[in-house]
């Protein structure tokens, strides 16, 4: 037979796991809602006939950057395939918990574009990501607490 303090401890204990798991799963969310909504230079849109010279789209898609501590100040040149960006940074929140993630876009335009300049876009990302993450939290937290046995 189980102690009280035993059985407390074990409730306790699935009980912050699955609060852990939560924002897990909302940081998730949260990674895959800013990336894919993340607008894709399309020069079919665009006002100049000509795209700049040796523009490729997806810069922007490829500079989101996930820290823990501070705020990334870092760009890239690169561009990254979403998926393979969401699914590092997922493997990352799923094998490390933090109760503090810290998604930013660092490019001049970042702020131009979360503030709808992009009709790809007209509403940003941070704005609805986070309405997106909030109405899904209900969601999560059933999976969490089935997870963990709460009921």
């Amino acid at each position: 037979m189980m102690s009280f303090k035993n059985q407390f401890n074990k409730e306790r204990k699935a009980h912050i796991d699955a609060a852990r798991e939560v924002v897990k799963l909302a940081t998730i969310e949260t990674i895959n809602y800013a990336i894919t909504a993340s607008p894709v230079g399309n020069t079919e849109l665009w006002k100049t006939a000509y795209p700049p010279k040796n523009y490729v789209g997806g810069r922007f898609r490829s500079n989101w950057f996930l820290t823990k501590s501070k705020p990334s100040i870092r760009t890239s040149e690169t561009i990254r395939a979403e998926g393979a960006i969401i699914q590092e940074y997922s493997a990352r929140v799923l094998g490390e918990y933090s109760d503090k993630w810290i998604l930013t876009n660092n490019l001049p335009y970042a702020k131009r574009i979360d503030n709808g300049w992009s009709t790809q876009a007209p509403n940003g990302i941070t704005a609805p990501a986070r309405l997106h993450v909030n109405s899904k939290i209900p969601e999560l937290t059933r999976i969490a607490n089935q997870k963990y046995g709460i009921s």
